[in-house]
């Protein structure tokens, strides 16, 4: 089939078929993006107590220990504290 003629019957395709293969083809790219990112990825996942030392891209990170300290508290952070509700002073 000539190019011509191919791209005549492509133009007159519905919106619904060029919105299928651009959703498969979005699919696809997605799809060897993830196959790529977990072949070429390199994790390593390990234990280390106080002195141990770990080779991560060619550097060489010592543990000297654990601290603790006081950190933010945000289990709550996205409700409305109780004074602020009062001190509107407005009854609903």
């Amino acid at each position: 089939m000539p190019l011509a003629t191919a791209m005549q019957r492509t133009r007159g395709l519905p919106r619904s078929i060029w919105g299928t293969a651009f959703a498969h083809a979005g699919l696809g790219i997605a799809l060897i993006g993830i196959v790529c990112e977990t072949t070429w990825n390199s994790e390593y996942i390990g234990t280390m107590k106080e002195g141990d030392t770990a080779k991560i891209a060619g550097y060489e990170l010592k543990m000297d220990g654990l601290t603790q300290r006081q950190g933010p508290i945000i289990a709550n952070w996205w409700l409305p504290s109780p004074s602020a509700s009062m001190a509107s002073g407005s009854a609903r």
